[in-house]
């Protein structure tokens, strides 16, 4: 599902918040729920749009329900997660493992870019078990009494490997396109919203730049959001035909199969043929 970007002036507390729900499986009133109404559903709205900074009373609670450390949350300072004895939870990892372990925790930018990667890594996966699956059968082909279907059937799984490495292609160029707006769309609201309004509050800028400033940044994150939302539908088709491409059975498997049949149709008509007188 397409993540929203935040767009208020407190977009970054907000960003973590939301990878907090995520992280514990919770939606809003979830949240309400487990910190038993620490917050309403409106204010926790409102820190999620980026609106509204959380308490640092919600945050201490936090961390101390979850974990998940209030000095992250607030600020975006030291690890996400407070753990009572970390060396004992990393016993048994191998040291990329650890290094794993370690960037995921770092920052929640870290463990979404994580994420994303593992998931990428997962379609490559099944991506690569189909090709090998597909040379299987070329194999096996090549070996029968009558290999006449081969070259047909080598460029059936030719043309089925360049199919999914062109949907691997276009998934994985639109993933990346869409990480660099995002982090576009952060920048543009920090250093083209927020701050401008810091300055004018200080009296360091004047109105009027303030709002020329402003409605550029209005209309480049308007243009921003829709190109987010062209680059989302891409992904999404793409990650479909990936799925599709993966999941539907293998053309060599299909002919394989009708030519056993047809080998067996044919050694019972050949049964049932009347013997020469």
């Amino acid at each position: 599902m397409a993540r929203k970007v935040p767009a208020g002036p407190h977009a970054q507390v907000a960003e973590r918040f939301a990878f907090l729900l995520d992280a514990l499986d919770l939606d809003r009133d979830g949240f309400v729920a487990a910190v038993d109404g620490a917050v309403t559903a409106r204010s926790l709205f409102a820190i999620l749009a980026g609106d509204r900074r959380p308490s640092r009373s919600l945050a201490v609670l936090i961390e101390r329900t979850f974990g998940f450390r209030a000095e992250h949350l607030l600020e975006g300072r030291g690890p996400m997660w407070a753990t009572a004895d970390e060396a004992a939870q990393l016993d048994g990892l191998t040291a990329s493992e650890r290094r794993l372990v370690d960037f995921a925790r770092r920052s929640v930018a870290n463990a979404r870019l994580l994420d994303e990667e593992l998931t990428r890594a997962e379609a490559w996966e099944a991506m690569w078990s189909r090709a090998m699956g597909l040379l299987t059968d070329l194999e096996h082909l090549a070996r029968r009494d009558d290999p006449s279907g081969y070259p047909d059937a080598a460029t059936a799984a030719l043309d089925e490997c360049w199919r999914m490495a062109d949907a691997f292609r276009a998934w994985t160029a639109a993933m990346d396109q869409r990480r660099v707006l995002h982090l576009t769309q952060l920048f543009v609201q920090r250093f083209l919203v927020q701050v401008p309004a810091e300055l004018h509050a200080r009296g360091a800028l004047d109105a009027d730049d303030a709002e020329a400033v402003r409605a550029r940044a209005e209309a480049l994150l308007s243009s921003l959001s829709e190109d987010d939302e062209i680059l989302t539908s891409e992904i999404t088709r793409a990650g479909q035909r990936i799925t599709a491409l993966t999941s539907e059975p293998a053309p060599l498997a299909t002919t394989a199969d009708l030519a056993a049949d047809l080998d067996r149709l044919a050694n019972r008509i050949e049964r049932l043929r009347p013997l020469p007188v």
